[in-house]
């Protein structure tokens, strides 16, 4: 019997991942409107922030306070979903507190596996779907975020041309 030339779909994960995306988009849609687009995606602001506050504890970073209310930005207008604060935010700390909300898509699809336990069309799933889409819409680093993670960059390619550098002379 010949192979084929495509690996069996499961139809099960794919229909899973139908409703999945069905529901993203949904939520998606109804995001028009600012203040529901808030309420909506509230369990990612949640996970986002809790991210960066455990990664900022362990990294040394000492977090302050964690903020989960919408406020907009009074210098911007911007709708400013959380904030953490630290009091020892460095250099060699910020890249690993800024990009902690990429650990959420990690979260996000062991939420997903988790689901495949139960009825596509159940309550149990579709909250677990939903909690999984919280994770995804919440992992991307804001643009406060990469700034603090550029500088860290920054720093490490300049040590790193510095000591290369360095070597190369050390060797003439």
């Amino acid at each position: 019997m010949p192979t084929p030339l495509l690996p069996a779909i499961n139809v099960e994960l794919a229909s899973r991942a139908v409703v999945l995306i069905w529901l993203y988009v949904l939520l998606r849609i109804l995001r028009k409107n600012r203040y529901l687009s808030a309420l909506l995606w509230w369990g990612g602001t949640v996970g986002h922030e809790l991210c960066h506050y455990i990664v900022g504890f362990l990294w040394g970073a000492k977090p302050t306070g964690i903020e989960f209310t919408p406020r907009r930005d009074r210098s911007s207008g911007a709708l400013i979903l959380g904030s953490v604060t630290f009091a020892n935010l460095r250099w060699w700390n910020k890249l690993p507190v800024a990009t902690a909300p990429l650990l959420l898509l990690i979260l996000g699809w062991w939420i997903f596996l988790q689901s495949t336990s139960y009825p596509v069309l159940s309550l149990t799933s579709f909250l677990l779907n939903l909690a999984a889409l919280q994770c995804v819409e919440g992992f991307w680093p804001s643009g406060t975020d990469w700034r603090h993670a550029r500088e860290t960059i920054y720093v490490l390619l300049t040590l790193i041309l510095g000591l290369g550098g360095l070597y190369y002379y050390a060797l003439m």
